[in-house]
Protein backbone atom coordinates (compact mmCIF):
# COMPACT_ATOMS: atom_id res chain seq x y z
CA UNK A 1 0.00 0.00 0.00
CA UNK A 2 0.96 3.61 -0.94
CA UNK A 3 0.69 6.22 1.91
CA UNK A 4 0.87 10.47 1.10
CA UNK A 5 0.32 12.57 4.03
CA UNK A 6 0.68 16.16 4.69
CA UNK A 7 0.70 18.16 8.28
CA UNK A 8 -3.71 17.50 8.59
CA UNK A 9 -4.37 14.48 6.42
CA UNK A 10 -2.69 11.22 5.56
CA UNK A 11 -4.06 8.88 2.73
CA UNK A 12 -3.71 5.23 2.60
CA UNK A 13 -3.92 3.96 -1.07
CA UNK A 14 -5.68 1.22 -0.10
CA UNK A 15 -5.50 -0.91 -3.86
CA UNK A 16 -2.65 -0.61 -5.93
CA UNK A 17 -3.40 0.89 -9.48
CA UNK A 18 -4.11 -1.84 -12.17
CA UNK A 19 -6.23 -1.73 -15.08
CA UNK A 20 -8.93 -4.43 -13.81
CA UNK A 21 -9.93 -2.41 -10.87
CA UNK A 22 -12.11 0.69 -11.63
CA UNK A 23 -12.22 2.79 -8.69
CA UNK A 24 -9.50 3.99 -5.84
CA UNK A 25 -10.14 2.96 -2.55
CA UNK A 26 -8.43 5.05 0.04
CA UNK A 27 -8.28 5.09 3.93
CA UNK A 28 -7.95 8.99 5.33
CA UNK A 29 -7.42 9.98 8.61
CA UNK A 30 -7.84 14.26 9.01
CA UNK A 31 -6.34 16.07 12.11
CA UNK A 32 -8.41 18.34 14.02
CA UNK A 33 -5.80 21.35 13.28
CA UNK A 34 -7.20 21.12 9.64
CA UNK A 35 -10.51 22.65 10.51
CA UNK A 36 -8.23 26.01 10.70
CA UNK A 37 -7.50 25.45 7.45
CA UNK A 38 -9.72 23.40 5.61
CA UNK A 39 -10.03 24.50 1.75
CA UNK A 40 -12.40 23.87 -1.07
CA UNK A 41 -12.09 21.16 -3.27
CA UNK A 42 -13.28 19.40 -6.67
CA UNK A 43 -12.50 16.10 -7.72
CA UNK A 44 -12.50 14.76 -11.16
CA UNK A 45 -14.63 11.90 -10.54
CA UNK A 46 -17.24 10.91 -7.59
CA UNK A 47 -16.69 9.78 -3.92
CA UNK A 48 -18.21 8.16 -2.32
CA UNK A 49 -17.40 6.99 1.63
CA UNK A 50 -18.22 6.31 4.81
CA UNK A 51 -16.64 8.16 8.67
CA UNK A 52 -15.05 4.80 10.66
CA UNK A 53 -14.18 6.58 13.44
CA UNK A 54 -14.47 10.26 15.16
CA UNK A 55 -17.40 12.23 17.31
CA UNK A 56 -18.38 14.96 14.24
CA UNK A 57 -17.26 16.33 10.90
CA UNK A 58 -18.97 18.81 8.66
CA UNK A 59 -19.25 17.82 4.78
CA UNK A 60 -19.97 21.62 2.82
CA UNK A 61 -20.84 21.28 -0.66
CA UNK A 62 -21.18 24.84 -2.39
CA UNK A 63 -24.12 25.75 -3.16
CA UNK A 64 -26.10 22.96 -1.81
CA UNK A 65 -25.60 22.83 1.80
CA UNK A 66 -24.07 20.92 4.51
CA UNK A 67 -24.26 17.89 6.72
CA UNK A 68 -23.06 16.87 10.40
CA UNK A 69 -20.89 13.11 9.95
CA UNK A 70 -20.77 10.91 12.70
CA UNK A 71 -18.72 7.66 12.92
CA UNK A 72 -21.20 5.38 10.41
CA UNK A 73 -22.72 8.15 8.32
CA UNK A 74 -21.95 8.10 4.51
CA UNK A 75 -21.32 10.41 1.84
CA UNK A 76 -21.78 11.09 -1.54
CA UNK A 77 -20.10 14.21 -3.73
CA UNK A 78 -20.52 14.22 -7.21
CA UNK A 79 -17.75 14.94 -10.02
CA UNK A 80 -16.73 18.56 -10.32
CA UNK A 81 -18.72 19.51 -7.24
CA UNK A 82 -16.80 22.14 -4.78
CA UNK A 83 -16.60 20.84 -1.42
CA UNK A 84 -14.59 20.69 1.75
CA UNK A 85 -14.89 18.35 4.91
CA UNK A 86 -13.85 19.66 8.10
CA UNK A 87 -13.45 18.19 11.20
CA UNK A 88 -15.01 19.56 13.95
CA UNK A 89 -13.58 17.33 16.47
CA UNK A 90 -10.60 16.97 19.00
CA UNK A 91 -9.42 14.22 17.99
CA UNK A 92 -8.50 12.88 13.85
CA UNK A 93 -11.39 11.39 12.34
CA UNK A 94 -11.16 8.56 10.24
CA UNK A 95 -12.67 7.62 6.35
CA UNK A 96 -13.14 5.06 4.02
CA UNK A 97 -13.71 6.75 0.55
CA UNK A 98 -13.94 5.19 -2.91
CA UNK A 99 -13.48 7.29 -6.62
CA UNK A 100 -14.64 6.27 -9.61
CA UNK A 101 -13.05 6.30 -11.90
CA UNK A 102 -9.53 6.40 -10.19
CA UNK A 103 -7.73 9.31 -9.93
CA UNK A 104 -4.26 7.90 -11.21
Amino acid sequence: MQIAEDAFRKYTFLFPQRDDVQFEMVAESISPLEKKKSEWEVHHCDVGGVMISGKKAKLEIKDQGEWLLSQGDAFYIVAEVRHRLVNLSEEPIQLISVYYPPRY
